[in-house]
């Protein structure tokens, strides 16, 4: 789960794709020098999206850019923007990849994902001291979650609103005029990337015998239609929400991601499924 909230490189303008990458690389800066290479295998979109998203809103927030070859990149610099959101957005990805590695432990065993949770643990401490809200609100995703999968729970608006819930409070670094706008932002964007990921797990989830709520809905006629139409509806209202921050510069790459980006893994899902529908003679999809 996560890592659907990424541009599409494809369709973006150069100079719009150059600073996107600049906050990307950000991002992974600030996880290394505030958390070491532990800190940047964990990197995802989401939380870089999350970065862009509030350096475009509270653009009076100071910013610089470095320029710096990495252990990805060791041969061209790289521009990395320093700025205090991408410290945020790097304390909310080792937040998040904690409680994961956590939960991925318990459900498949996975040693490095063991390893992981243990090597992030010390930082838990200080995280709880700083982002108290944050750390309760991500602590009771995991849980909650957890307990709905045990009992079976099928009702797809509760548990992906469970991880909406969540990424809600991660979207408000602080309580201000904005937090109500970007909670509910947060809160449809988060249950839209549960809905994304149990789609496109939904057959390694059946062969695995694993927890997947859409098993249920497989079987309708108007499955691929269902889906199209819940992802689709779920994206509109988080769209919505972010129609109405004042945001100006940077919003063409965060609209971009949001209408374009955010639906890469669903439009490959989808080509697959299409492809494998011809080879046995039938074509039945629902695009966007």
């Amino acid at each position: 789960m996560f890592g659907y909230v990424a541009a599409n490189h494809k369709e973006l303008e150069a100079t719009d794709a150059a600073f996107y990458r600049s906050v990307y690389c950000g991002v992974c800066r600030s996880l290394q020098l505030r958390y070491g290479l532990k800190g940047r295998i964990i990197l995802n979109y989401d939380l870089a999206f999350l970065a862009l998203l509030l350096l475009a809103l509270y653009d009076e927030q100071p910013s610089h850019a470095e320029q710096r070859r990495c252990l990805t990149h060791p041969f061209t610099k790289q521009t990395q923007l320093r700025s205090p959101f991408c410290d945020y957005a790097a304390d909310m990805t080792v937040l998040l990849g904690y409680y994961k590695a956590c939960d991925d432990w318990q459900d498949d065993k996975n040693p490095a994902k063991q390893l992981l949770a243990r090597q992030l643990k010390p930082h838990l401490p200080q995280l709880e001291a700083q982002y108290p809200r944050q750390c309760a609100a991500t602590a009771a995703y995991i849980r909650d979650l957890a307990e709905a999968e045990a009992r079976g729970e099928s009702d797809l608006d509760y548990l992906a609103g469970i991880t909406g819930t969540a990424l809600a409070e991660l979207f408000v670094p602080t309580e201000d005029a904005w937090s109500a706008t970007l909670r509910r932002f947060g809160f449809f964007l988060g249950k839209f990337i549960y809905l994304m990921d149990a789609a496109e797990d939904l057959d390694k989830d059946k062969k695995k015998g694993s927890f997947n709520p859409l098993i249920a809905y497989q079987s309708r006629e108007d499955y691929a239609a269902f889906r199209a139409d819940l992802l689709t509806s779920t994206l509109a209202e988080a769209a919505a929400c972010f129609e109405r921050l004042p945001i100006v510069e940077h919003a063409e790459i965060l609209r971009h991601i949001l209408y374009s980006g955010i639906w890469l893994h669903y439009d490959r899902l989808t080509a697959a499924e299409r492809k494998e529908q011809e080879k046995h003679g039938s074509v039945q999809g629902a695009g966007r």
